[in-house]
């Protein structure tokens, strides 16, 4: 059993780490901010410390799966997305719009809009979890694992990036 704030017990461990997972995917994506930035959409301050997360994704990987692995460990839903914000200095709360901003309209390979929708999802999973709801817990889950960001599954890429934390350095 995972507790999570004010001593309420999650049924389902799984869940709790889905959702770990997914934030720290939405914190890798973010990493993408980069691209606003350059065009000075949005305020440098605010994300410098989502962007010094490495450009390259296996690399920028590498560095979140010991917060995410933190994250795991503090069997509170809070507690779990501190972990993250406390590092970035950033919450989902803040990566929704920066996600939803029109100025992704154009990028295909990375950020954008399809994010938000991860991010929202993320989101509702905490809350979720936060009230025992073990229903809506299911269904969140289940659109999560359908969610598409933008190249494919969110799931998949998730999985793609599990593998390179198998892999040295030197890609072997």
């Amino acid at each position: 059993m995972v507790s999570v704030r004010g001593g309420n017990m999650v049924s389902n461990p799984q869940s709790y780490n889905k959702l770990c997972d997914v934030v720290a995917l939405c914190y890798h994506e973010a990493r993408n901010v980069r691209h606003l930035l350059r065009e000075n959409l949005l305020d440098q301050e605010e994300w410098k410390f989502v962007v010094s997360l490495p450009n390259n994704r296996d690399v920028a990987w590498r560095e979140i799966a010991p917060l995410r692995n933190r994250a795991y460990q503090t069997s509170e839903v809070d507690s779990a997305l501190e972990v993250f914000e406390s590092h970035f200095h950033v919450s989902l709360n803040q990566l929704r719009p920066m996600f939803a901003n029109e100025n992704w309209k154009h990028a295909k390979s990375y950020g954008g809009n399809a994010w938000a929708k991860v991010v929202e999802l993320a989101m509702e999973l905490a809350e979720a979890l936060r009230a025992d709801d073990t229903s809506a817990t299911q269904t969140i889950e289940s659109q999560i694992i359908s969610s598409r960001h933008n190249n494919g599954l969110v799931l998949d890429k998730l999985a793609q990036l599990e593998k390179t934390l198998a892999l040295n350095d030197d890609g072997s």
